[in-house]
C-alpha cells in the first residue's frame, strides 16, 4: 500500500502526484509507543523505475499511550484482522498533511 497526493518539498518543488510510503513501523509494547517513518518519491513511476526516496523530506510520527493501545493493541489487531502497517496508513491519513491523500494498492508480480 502507498498514498498519492500533491506535495511541496522543503526546497519548494511542487509534486502534483507524490508517492508516499511507510517504510518502518516500530512497535514498543514496553514503552507503549509506535514509531512510523514515512518517505516520499516524486511519483509512483519514479519509485517503480528504481529512483531513491526524497531523503530530505521524510516524516516521523509517534503514537503513544491510549492512542497506541487503540490502534496497535494485540486484541485490536486480532479483532480487526489488520496488520500494523495497514493501521499505520490509516493513522497517517488522520494527520493534516495527509488528509487528502489517495490510497494506492500495490500489486507485486
Amino acid at each position: 500500500m502507498a498514498l498519492k497526493q500533491a506535495f511541496t518539498t522543503k526546497t519548494g518543488i511542487e509534486l502534483p502526484a507524490a508517492y508516499v510510503r511507510i517504510v518502518k513501523v516500530e512497535l514498543d509494547y514496553r514503552a507503549e509507543t509506535a514509531a512510523i517513518t514515512v518517505v516520499r518519491y516524486a511519483s509512483q513511476e519514479a519509485r517503480d523505475s528504481g529512483a531513491k526516496d526524497m531523503a530530505h523530506d521524510k516524516d516521523y510520527y509517534e503514537v503513544e499511550d491510549a492512542e497506541f493501545h487503540t490502534l496497535f493493541g494485540d486484541v485490536v489487531l486480532a479483532a480487526q484482522d489488520k496488520t500494523p502497517l495497514s493501521i499505520a496508513y490509516g493513522y497517517l491519513k488522520t494527520r493534516p498533511a495527509y488528509a487528502n491523500a489517495i490510497d494506492v494498492i500495490e500489486v507485486k508480480p
